[in-house]
């Protein structure tokens, strides 16, 4: 037994030193690069660009756009008012998908055609929201 244990440590030791001698102590790694050459910093400029107001475009979109089927799409107003047309729009889709008729609404919310179930609960859960969504219009339309 132990001169097999002999055999298998000197096999093990041979196999060790065979490995250890194939590999440099410092080895470059350089890729498709010169070895020798200088590493290049380069550094990007980035263009300044003019501040612009914090507004919204002429033609941004309110609420009550949005529920004009006959309209076309847009930015919806961040700034037009107290209460803006996005907060109030956001509000209402929240009511609908994803808090009081989440499955009366299902397919709606999914963008396809809206069920029979679907009005009854804006109307009775989202009544308000509604409300305010259809009276944000831009004042003279």
């Amino acid at each position: 037994m132990d001169k097999a244990r002999a055999i298998v440590i000197a096999a093990v030791t041979l196999v060790a030193l065979a490995a250890s001698g194939c590999v440099k102590d410092d080895p470059i790694v350089t890729g498709k690069r010169d070895a020798a050459a200088a590493p290049v910093v380069r550094q990007a400029v980035v263009p300044k660009n003019e501040d612009t107001a914090d507004e919204d475009a002429p033609d941004c979109r309110t609420c009550g756009d949005t529920l004009d089927t006959t309209k076309p799409r847009g930015t919806l107003c961040r700034k037009n008012h107290a209460r803006p047309s996005v907060v109030i729009l956001n509000e209402l889709v929240d009511c609908l998908c994803l808090d009081k008729c989440i499955g009366e609404c299902a397919s709606y919310c999914s963008g396809a055609t809206r069920e029979g179930t679907c009005l009854p609960c804006i109307t009775n859960n989202c009544g308000d929201l509604l409300t305010e969504c259809g009276q944000d219009v831009v004042p003279g339309q």
